[in-house]
């Protein structure tokens, strides 16, 4: 049985991309991404282990969350 994943990634000053974990898909990705932006505000990326692409760029901060892409 295959288990499909979605990383969550925390975007840095300089760009690159720290690992935060994984999870169940993109639906739990952004409801995670919405509780990090309470406590730690910025762009958070949703990679898809399958398919090898960034599926989401998500702007966190402790009032809103924005998707773009």
């Amino acid at each position: 049985m295959q288990i499909d994943l979605v990383d969550v990634m925390r975007k840095q000053d300089d760009g690159s991309l720290i690992w935060v974990e994984a999870v169940q898909n993109v639906e739990v990705a952004r409801s995670r991404i919405d509780n990090f932006g309470k406590t730690a505000p910025g762009e958070y990326v949703i990679f898809d282990q399958n398919t090898q692409q960034i599926v989401a760029c998500i702007e966190a901060n402790a009032l809103r969350c924005v998707t773009t892409s």
